[in-house]
């Protein structure tokens, strides 16, 4: 026992100079490859059935991931239209109301009401029941008593006149953020319902529930009126700017009474 003790190291040396020996001049090599392909058969079954369930699993995770997302967008979406529906005011409230954004804006302000919304030629409009005999022409802008953009007129007849909502996708309005001026991006409207910010800095602070509003560079325009809150910011490395989707402060079902206004700067 001593001597194994003691020769251990070269005894376990010559033992592995004979297998290699014998691996290599017997049919012991080719025991080991048929022992051996048995085993890489059953391997590759085990890894082709399990990658099926792998899958599941990271789909299942994916989809409880986005779902989540979902409802808190549409958590958010649901308290804002709660808090401007307690800020629902009636015809002499909302006469009112004009009276002061006119005040506050230093321009008039015609209060005209929505007779009917729908597509026409692809685009999401309202129609308004004054039009040119009440001071109204093509590119003003329109705007609900409590200061929200509601878009641009694009036809003005004598006695109505069509206006094109900021959600439409063919709209687009120089934006800003109402915290901070020196941020100016385009707010385009995206599939008739929603609003999405393009061109913003990379450098630019913006996060979730910011509030975007229009700004100084949109023509026939007031600066400060609002467009919506960033429900979400996408960034790229590498690219120039970032994009982030807006919940708007109106449904086109809810308009009512809204305001055209008439710039300072007409002849």
């Amino acid at each position: 026992m001593r001597f194994i003790a003691r020769y251990k190291k070269q005894i376990a040396a010559v033992f592995l100079i004979l297998f290699i020996v014998l691996y290599n001049t017997t049919a012991l090599a080719d025991a080991f490859s048929f022992a051996r392909k048995p085993m890489l058969f059953m391997g590759s079954i085990l890894y082709t059935a399990g990658k099926p369930i792998n899958n599941f699993f990271t789909a299942l995770f994916k989809a409880n991931s986005l779902s989540f997302q979902i409802a808190s967008q549409q958590e958010a979406i649901a308290d804002l239209n709660f808090k401007l529906n307690e800020l629902g005011a009636g015809s002499e409230e909302s006469e009112q109301s004009f009276e002061q954004l006119s005040n506050l804006f230093g321009a008039t302000i015609i209060k005209t009401r929505v007779i009917s919304s729908h597509l026409s030629a692809g685009k999401r409009i309202v129609i308004l029941n004054k039009g040119e005999s009440d001071g109204i022409k093509e590119g003003y802008a329109v705007i609900t008593d409590h200061a929200v953009f509601v878009g641009k007129v694009i036809q003005a007849k004598k006695d109505f006149s069509a206006v094109l909502v900021v959600t439409d996708s063919s709209s687009a309005v120089a934006s800003s953020l109402a915290s901070n001026n020196n941020v100016q991006a385009i707010v385009r409207g995206k599939q008739g319902i929603g609003l999405e910010m393009d061109l913003i800095p990379q450098d630019a602070v913006i996060d979730q529930e910011y509030v975007v509003v229009t700004s100084l560079l949109e023509e026939n325009t007031p600066q400060g009126l609002l467009i919506g809150t960033v429900a979400s910011v996408k960034y790229t490395e590498g690219e120039l700017f970032k994009r982030a989707s807006l919940s708007p402060f109106f449904s086109i079902h809810n308009l009512s009474n809204v305001g055209v206004i008439i710039p300072n700067n007409i002849e």
